[in-house]
């Protein structure tokens, strides 16, 4: 693939923004003392696909670490780590909000203690547990149980990234370049 022209993702908002900044006299004396420069981004004319998906996962990191510093509430903070899905060797990179990592480790807490207390007997040899089997929450139960968080997550989200610039210019280059991954190879 012949890519002639350097690939620049900056964001859209940060042109307009200067533009309302300079018509608004008290606007211009406060983002002169800020002075922030827009999210950029340069890809190499030489760029691989496997480059273009690293450089997601760095931008995606970003993203995420600008919302996780802007968010009040530690819960809705957004975590990425490496898994390996069972039946593969394969690992994989997750981001899921602290939410859902803390309910699914509850679960797996509570099912645990069922399951040992459901066998245990105490004294005399009477049986302790509840006699209820543990239920381990599978991920559609998991998205059942925590759909009014995700709905404040997005809204959350939706939120910042209009009265943030940084975030909103991370995300635009963000969606640039999924957009970018997604024609590779489609432009010959």
């Amino acid at each position: 693939m012949n890519i002639r022209l350097l690939f620049v993702v900056v964001g859209f908002v940060y042109g307009s923004q200067v533009l309302a900044d300079n018509q608004d006299p008290d606007k211009a004396n406060s983002s002169a003392s800020n002075n922030t420069k827009p999210y950029e981004i340069v890809i190499t004319p030489t760029v691989t696909k496997s480059d273009l998906r690293g450089l997601i996962q760095e931008v995606e990191s970003d993203f995420f670490d600008r919302f996780n510093e802007l968010n009040i509430d530690d819960s809705f903070d957004i975590v990425c780590y490496k898994m390996t899905p069972p039946m593969t060797h394969i690992s994989q990179r997750v981001c899921e909000p602290l939410f859902l990592i803390q309910l699914r480790s509850q679960n797996a807490s509570d099912s645990t203690y069922t399951l040992g207390t459901q066998y245990a007997t105490g004294p005399f040899g009477a049986a302790v547990g509840s006699g209820m089997p543990p239920v381990i929450m599978n991920p559609e139960a998991l998205r059942r149980e925590t759909s009014e968080s995700f709905k404040l997550l997005q809204e959350n989200m939706e939120e910042l990234n209009r009265t943030d610039n940084e975030l909103r210019s991370i995300g635009s280059a963000l969606a640039q370049l999924k957009a970018r991954l997604e024609k590779f190879g489609k432009e010959d």
